[in-house]
This record gives C-alpha cells, structure tokens and sequence, in this order.
C-alpha cells in the first residue's frame, strides 16, 4: 500500500532586531522547521531525459510528485515514504497543480 501524503518541511532563520541571522555555539544558523503534511495527487517515475540532463550538472532525481498548487509554498524539503528529500525543480502542469522533481536526501546532509 502507498502513502497517499507528504510532509512539507519550511524553515525559517532565527533573526535578531537588527535583521541578522542568529548562529549557534557551531557557526550553524538557527532555524525552525515547520511540518505540513499535504496529500499528494500522484507519484511518477523520474523522465529517462530528465534524469541524464540533471546527471550532467550532479543532480540525482529520484521522484516525481504531483501536489496541488494551494499546498505548496516553496517549500525545499519533504519527507515522503518515510524517507527525505530535497526539491530540485517545479513544474507547473497547469495553475492547480506543480510537480516536484526530488532527490533523494543524504542520511549525514542536513
């Protein structure tokens, strides 16, 4: 059986009252992820042409998902299937729909 939804992850920079992003005792900045789980309308095989372009600039795309434009909010993240990825490119099909082209997320890359 198939999940039939995705979690978008959003993240925000923590900012000081000047406007400044604010970093960690790391150098990291800080920031906070918002989760949204949206349903999905339908999950596609990566183009065999798509995947040799990407390949040539070292993009890996490993998805296709196609979600209602209301839902997506340039969002660059999403965990789908239990597993994360990262939002390479959106088409737009038509004005109610976008498609997400993404790659697989490393287990060590946040």
């Amino acid at each position: 059986m198939r999940d039939v939804s995705c979690v978008l992850l959003s993240k925000s920079y923590r900012k000081d009252e000047n406007g400044n992003i604010l970093r960690g005792t790391n150098g990291r900045e800080i920031s906070d992820v918002t989760r949204k789980e949206v349903p999905i309308i339908s999950e596609e095989n990566v183009w065999k042409d798509e995947f040799y372009r990407a390949n040539q600039i070292g993009l890996r795309p490993s998805i296709r998902l196609k979600l209602s434009s209301l839902n997506y909010n340039d969002e660059e993240e999403l965990i789908y299937m239990g597993k994360e990825y990262t939002v390479i490119r959106v088409d737009g099909d038509n004005a109610d729909e976008v498609v997400l082209v993404c790659q697989r997320r490393a287990n060590n890359v946040k």
